[in-house]
């Protein structure tokens, strides 16, 4: 037997799944940080206070304005663009994504790639396979065990001998 529904419930469905599309939509907007086993923590509040056994597996604080460093290891991604973060010291297993951060000063620690391009970052030192520093006009020095660096557009004059290939223009 097939279940037929009304015209009317029909359209009070449409209108209960479009006010579900703008809430998640409005959700996706703001921080939230996805532990690695499953918990979920919305806004920056509720990720700095997060308790100390909680693993992330994926951060997003993307224009976010009260955090303003970061510390805590990240199992995948933490997207900080135009975010407040002034420095990042961690190990991030997968990218690392600060660009346009106006107030960033340094970062350190790991990543698999880390973008800082327009951030105002001043100091690089880490254990990365990628770095891309294009555009930061005030960076002074990029170092560690980096694969391969890009720091076009800066004033940069410090890049680590250890990088496989380095470029500045």
């Amino acid at each position: 037997m097939t279940n037929v529904i009304s015209d009317k419930e029909f359209k009070e469905g449409q209108k209960e799944m479009s006010t579900f599309d703008m809430d998640t939509s409005r959700l996706s907007q703001q921080p939230y940080a996805i532990s690695t086993d499953g918990r979920m923590f919305f806004g920056e509040q509720d990720i700095m206070n997060a308790p100390d056994d909680a693993v992330f597996q994926k951060v997003n604080i993307n224009n976010g304005v009260e955090i303003t460093e970061w510390t805590r290891p990240v199992k995948g991604n933490l997207y900080a663009t135009g975010s407040a973060l002034q420095s990042v010291d961690a190990d991030i297993d997968g990218v690392l994504v600060v660009m346009a951060c106006q107030d960033m000063e340094s970062i350190q620690g790991s990543a698999k790639s880390i973008h800082a391009d327009f951030s105002s970052v001043k100091s690089i030192e880490v254990v990365a396979d990628v770095v891309s520093a294009d555009n930061c006009r005030y960076v002074e020095d990029i170092r560690g065990e980096i694969g391969n660096v890009s720091a076009d557009n800066t004033d940069c004059s410090d890049i680590t001998e250890s990088s496989s290939y380095g470029r500045r223009r």
